[in-house]
């Protein structure tokens, strides 16, 4: 899913295909009512920009894309990393790098 947001008068394309994924929610394929909020990060020279994908399985819902500040990213991966040991290797290393000090060695 894309979407086109605007930073400082600068034209920023999300795109949940491109951008790196930090948290990836568990749903069943076979849960026809599973939803779910993905955690993104799109990267630029300038700006470092945090967003939530919002989906569900229903055809009758509508997937969105959801800016947020970095502290509410934060305390995202916190609740996250607090309750499940679920993590991929690449999102835990992206997650080190730009919280360091959430990841407990």
């Amino acid at each position: 899913m894309k979407k086109i947001i605007s930073v400082n008068n600068t034209k920023i394309t999300l795109d949940t295909n491109r951008d790196k994924l930090l948290y990836k929610t568990n749903a069943a394929w076979f849960d026809s009512f599973a939803r779910g909020t993905d955690l993104y990060v799109h990267k630029t020279a300038d700006n470092t920009i945090y967003y939530f994908f919002k989906w569900g399985l229903l055809r009758s819902e509508k997937n969105l894309i959801q800016v947020i500040a970095e502290s509410e990213a934060k305390k995202f991966l916190e609740e996250k990393l607090s309750n499940t040991n679920d993590f991929k290797r690449c999102e835990r290393d992206l997650i080190e790098k730009l919280f360091p000090e959430l990841i407990v060695k």
